[in-house]
């Protein structure tokens, strides 16, 4: 496996949510260990986090036999990782970093590669303890400096990460009796149950009004067929026509999301959304409005380009002019990627630095439109009539950068022929308003 070292542009860091930190203070060390060891790169799999880190400000001596580095990661404590990499002899650490076999380090044998920059885990790396998957609980980070005569060096990474046991899959069906709410789950000894509700409120939003709540009160929930309450090893919840959202209101004209909450013994874990919506909401009903002068524009933008950026001020003014000015109603649309979650969280997840896409679009006079419409739940959506009238009701539309394949496959149905999604995008163009496009939305 090869080390992987990006540059990303700014338009990739956005929509990856992959973010340059800040270096942390040292962690502890232990003989000739590396130096500034941080975590670079952040992601939902191991195969996604980066570590970045120096050589030993002895680095002559390091030098001496250089074997390479190996990262790992454990659950496990500096003095429990230490302890059990200093009993491996050198054959014993290569055969830690065979990706098909134990998999539990990855060793790498470039000396110049403690350059600071990105360094991948291999895919699907496992604990060094106990050669646990990377699912729920809490990692530490090392990297050890390994010379022919063994591990001579641990670094520990002074960030943590948390992965909270958060339901993945999460997919809701309509059935003639009601709905069902189907998940996977990552194992972790925190986790006592799940709660299953309906809402047509944001995942963020509805995540800052449970936070607070404790068992005794999602059980009370359940008692007024708000939502349902599983047990630790459930996969699936059923409920009927006869449950309220969680706000109590009759699941009935609106676009509803299935959440699944994670729960300790105290109240709320982690929260997940369902990858597709329950809608019980007739189609919009589509003016014949002409925008400007009846001809429609097509803006193809190289990449790089962030709604936050004070610098790309003047497509966005041109992209609002072409779009008949005014506030008009624009659709987002992240289909350049497999995970819905991600085109959700890109939408309305109000990063630090970056906003979200809804503040940004927002800020510079959109009516911003977020559709729900990724690889994983196409199926789903690109043939809806809702969503479709949705888009068809735009003044312009703007396709996010990531695959273009992605693009093609979510937009074409599966024997190749335009979906009606693709076809409302068609529209827009045909009745005077913009498509733009950024990278490989272009």
């Amino acid at each position: 496996m090869k080390r992987i070292v990006v540059t990303l542009i700014s338009l990739f860091i956005l929509l990856s949510g992959c973010h340059q930190e800040p270096l942390q203070p040292l962690g502890q060390s232990e003989g000739v260990a590396v130096t500034a060891l941080n975590i670079v790169t952040k992601g939902k799999g191991i195969g996604d986090i980066q570590l970045g880190f120096l050589p030993p400000s002895s680095g002559q001596d390091a030098q001496n036999g250089f074997a390479g580095w190996l990262l790992v990661y454990d659950d496990q404590n500096f003095d429990a990782v230490w302890t059990r990499l200093t009993a491996l002899k050198k054959d014993e650490i290569v055969k830690l970093s065979d990706a098909k076999g134990e998999n539990r380090g990855y060793l790498i044998d470039r000396y110049e590669w403690a350059d600071g920059k990105g360094n991948t885990f291999n895919p699907n790396q496992k604990t060094l303890s106990e050669g646990q998957a990377f699912e729920g609980g809490v990692y530490h980070f090392y990297v050890a400096t390994v010379t022919d005569q063994g591990v001579v060096g641990l670094m520990e990474a002074e960030e943590i990460i948390d992965i909270k046991p958060a339901a993945q899959n999460v997919f809701v069906t309509t059935e003639p009796k009601g709905y069902t709410v189907s998940f996977d789950i990552r194992g972790d000894q925190r986790l006592v149950g799940h709660f299953v509700g309906l809402s047509e409120k944001s995942m963020y939003v509805l995540k800052e009004e449970l936070k607070s709540l404790t068992i005794k009160d999602f059980k009370k929930m359940v008692q007024l067929k708000k939502g349902v309450l599983l047990k630790d090893d459930a996969r699936e919840a059923f409920m009927g026509h006869e449950f309220l959202t969680l706000e109590g209101k009759r699941v009935d004209d609106g676009v509803y999301t299935a959440y699944v909450v994670s729960l300790d013994k105290r109240g709320l874990l982690d929260i997940s959304k369902s990858k597709n919506d329950i809608v019980e909401k007739a189609p919009l009903s589509i003016s014949k409005e002409t925008i400007n002068d009846g001809l429609g524009t097509v803006m193809l933008i190289g990449g790089g380009t962030v709604s936050s950026d004070p610098k790309d001020k003047a497509i966005f003014e041109a992209m609002h002019k072409a779009a008949g000015g005014g506030i008009p109603r624009l659709a987002i649309i992240s289909s350049s990627r497999m995970d819905s979650a991600v085109v959700y969280d890109h939408f309305y997840y109000s990063d630090p630095e970056l906003g979200s896409f809804e503040e940004n679009y927002s800020k510079m006079g959109f009516e911003p439109v977020f559709i729900p419409l990724a690889v994983d739940n196409a199926e789903d959506v690109r043939n809806n009539p809702y969503w479709v009238s949705l888009l068809a009701s735009c003044r312009g539309a703007y396709l996010q950068g990531g695959d273009q394949y992605k693009h093609v496959k979510a937009l074409l149905n599966p024997d190749g022929t335009p979906s009606d999604m693709l076809k409302a995008l068609q529209g827009i163009v045909d009745k005077g308003g913009v498509v733009a496009g950024t990278s490989a939305g272009m």
